[in-house]
């Protein structure tokens, strides 16, 4: 290439370079907009509100599918519901005792306004690892659906878990093993409220 040609091009390249980054900046969002906004999405509303209603103690009666699906092992536990945070999370406290050992697991289900949908963690004895969920709940059905991936010595597991409110003082709890031909049972909890 000859040196003028060459100056040439490289001339043009800066040129191209400077007038990019002549061109103004986007317009910085307002803050004081941004702010409200953000005070508005902290607020809790009506599905935090439904979070009420489980509060309390609860007896469980649980059913594990997966050694044996025509013959379930049947344990039994219980749980307690308390609101954190000015009632923006629903904490589970969970104790079970399954034939050979006993059982302890946390749960905090929120509903998150910006994201428009219920979110959550679990973490238990039985990991050291934290689930995190998200899902939608169907007022048609009185049903919560959530998905959430497992990581397993086998490898990453997705999970599909069903709540359905029975009554004020009832709902069932399912997990499932959600696989290509469909959901697969392994477990299932029936909470009904101490009286």
């Amino acid at each position: 290439m000859r040196p003028l040609t060459l100056l040439v091009l490289v001339l043009s390249l800066l040129a191209v370079s400077f007038l990019r980054s002549a061109d103004p900046p986007a317009a910085a969002p307002d803050q004081a907009a941004v702010q409200e906004m953000m005070m508005k999405l902290a607020q809790p509303g009506p599905q935090h509100e439904q979070f009420k209603g489980l509060v309390g103690e609860w007896t469980c009666i649980g059913r594990s599918y997966e050694q044996n699906p025509e013959e379930p092992l049947e344990w039994k536990g219980t749980a307690e519901f308390s609101l954190l945070l000015g009632g923006r999370y629903l904490q589970q406290d969970f104790r079970g005792e399954m034939p050979g050992f006993k059982f302890e697991g946390r749960g905090i289900t929120g509903y998150d306004n910006a994201q428009q949908k219920y979110v959550g963690t679990w973490m238990d004895t039985m990991s050291t690892g934290i689930m995190s969920t998200a899902g939608e709940f169907d007022p048609a059905t009185n049903t919560m659906t959530e998905h959430a991936v497992s990581h397993t010595p086998a490898g990453e597991m997705k999970l599909v878990m069903t709540t359905i409110h029975k009554s004020d003082d009832a709902f069932l709890f399912t997990m499932s093993l959600d696989t290509p031909a469909g959901p697969h049972k392994m477990m299932e909890i029936d909470y009904t409220r101490k009286k």
